[in-house]
């Protein structure tokens, strides 16, 4: 019979997890052991982008249709999965949400927001 204890532990673990990926607000479930859109991308480029033990910017660069939006969320669900804070936005959205934010004189609270985070995902770059 499984500990009372562990049980309540593994499911307030697993609560966690669910609350860090809302709050990461991500466009739709993707993750990296699911990616196959690009052939180029071999298991051990995917197996880098697990957990969030980068220690540098990551940027993910390739055409409309190549799998940078999968292995970009995937790799955020992954550091989400670790414990981790991320922030999902759209480059076009964090500029706009910025430049309204410095309009509206907050601007300081707004990067606050986004500072906070461990990992911020910042999509569709060239769009």
């Amino acid at each position: 019979m499984a500990d009372p204890l562990d049980v309540e532990c593994q499911d307030r673990a697993g609560r966690g997890t669910q609350r860090l990926v809302r709050a990461a607000r991500f466009l739709r479930p993707e993750r990296l052991e699911d990616f196959d859109a690009n052939p180029s991308v071999t298991p051990e480029i995917i197996g880098s982008l697990q957990g969030s033990a980068w220690g540098r910017p990551l940027v993910l660069i390739g055409d409309s249709g190549t799998g940078t939006s999968h292995l970009l969320i995937g790799a955020g669900t992954a550091t989400t999965e670790a414990g981790h804070g991320v922030r999902y936005t759209t480059t076009a959205a964090l500029v706009n949400e910025l430049a309204e934010a410095a309009a509206g004189r907050h601007l300081s609270s707004t990067t606050a927001r986004h500072t906070r985070v461990d990992l911020l995902c910042l999509d569709e770059f060239g769009r």
